[in-house]
């Protein structure tokens, strides 16, 4: 009373087609502008983290700095700009909210403002750089969505402005 072998076919198409349908459901979005300044532009995408430091230090030397990091469907997207306002651009990255929250008073204490935020291959990975538009910078987190509001009304009324909000390991971090 085993099933057929065209029955094992069958499933086994089936599962492949729901694991296709979801990996072309993945969507990337850009931001494009003009005006920025920015005098030169490159990207990488790279599927390991290994991979993404040797392809930022390449950059580095060609004298870029790193202006974006983006995490999905195990891919990470890394654009590299020249003309940017920021210099000694970095990625640091931690395994949980204790580790990404030293590691950001680390970098405050040293000069560095954190100016993008990703959750990909099991850790926060941070973009630090030396900045001087930002005056002050402060790092928040919620657990759930319905308190995102409270969150940033509440560092709105103590002077901040939102520049990046994360989710990742169920948690919301600005």
């Amino acid at each position: 009373m085993f099933p057929s072998r065209k029955y094992y076919l069958l499933l086994l198409s089936v599962l492949f087609l729901i694991t296709s349908a979801q990996a072309t459901n993945h969507k990337w979005i850009a931001i494009f502008a003009k005006g920025t300044g920015y005098t030169d532009q490159a990207y990488d995408s790279i599927g390991s983290w290994q991979e993404v430091e040797r392809v930022v230090k390449k950059r580095k030397s060609q004298g870029y700095e790193i202006s974006s990091l983006e995490n999905g469907a195990g891919i990470w997207f890394v654009v590299f700009t020249k003309g940017v306002s920021y210099t000694q651009s970095h990625l640091s990255r931690a395994k949980n909210w204790e580790e990404l929250t030293t590691l950001f008073k680390e970098e405050q204490q040293k000069g560095y403002r954190m100016l993008d935020l990703e959750r990909g291959s099991g850790r926060w990975v941070a973009l630090f750089a030396k900045d001087d538009h930002y005056t002050d910078q402060t790092l928040s987190m919620v657990r759930s969505w319905e308190d995102i509001d409270f969150m940033v009304r509440s560092k709105w009324k103590e002077g901040y402005d939102v520049i990046e909000i994360e989710h990742g390991r169920s948690t919301w971090i600005a």
